[in-house]
């Protein structure tokens, strides 16, 4: 890995994890003398002079978290915290296969936030077009006829947890094995 892209876990004085910063970050706490190593990266850092990379830094003084950490509404954050499961017909989605759908459509009035997207796959996102939950929609019944269905979610949805989020784009990553250990996950 390069040191320019490297992430630096950041955690709060009781060492839970706090969020994710960049190695630049991590630097200007380092020299604030806000932070404490506790773990390096492998590999060295050379900008101007050559020092090694820190991979894990722990605030000095204990920080309370007033608020509640932003994630990014993505698609792939969406089919992460909905284990990659279709709301509408329970099918198992590949990383490539989902799509995100409003559950209240957009145009008529519906928000891009938590508890209004779910993961489904392209069949039913199709199907359900800019319709709402409990109208009817037509679908496949598999012999080349269709069929009306009434539009149920299997499950609501929910805000994620952001130690699945950081788990599933991060710490699966080996160069991140040493993180694991903060968040309860191996």
């Amino acid at each position: 890995m390069k040191w320019y892209s490297k992430n630096v876990l950041l955690l709060n004085a009781d060492y839970s994890p706090i969020s994710v910063i960049s190695w630049k970050n991590a630097l200007r706490l380092i020299l604030k003398d806000k932070v404490e190593i506790i773990e390096y990266f492998d590999d060295s850092i050379s900008h101007g002079k050559a020092f090694q990379a820190p991979s894990i830094v722990v605030l000095r003084n204990y920080v309370a978290r007033l608020h509640r950490i932003r994630i990014g509404i993505t698609r792939k954050n969406v089919a992460i915290r909905d284990n990659y499961t279709c709301a509408y017909c329970n099918r198992r989605l590949g990383r490539h296969s989902t799509t995100i759908d409003h559950i209240v459509p957009k145009c008529k009035g519906g928000i891009h936030d938590w508890k209004n997207v779910i993961t489904s796959c392209k069949k039913c996102n199709t199907c359900k077009s800019d319709k709402e939950l409990g109208d009817v929609m037509e679908v496949s019944d598999g012999k080349g006829g269709k069929r009306r269905k009434q539009i149920k979610l299997l499950y609501a949805p929910t805000f994620p947890d952001i130690h699945d989020i950081l788990y599933a784009n991060i710490l699966k990553k080996p160069e991140y094995a040493n993180w694991r250990q903060f968040f309860g996950k191996t």
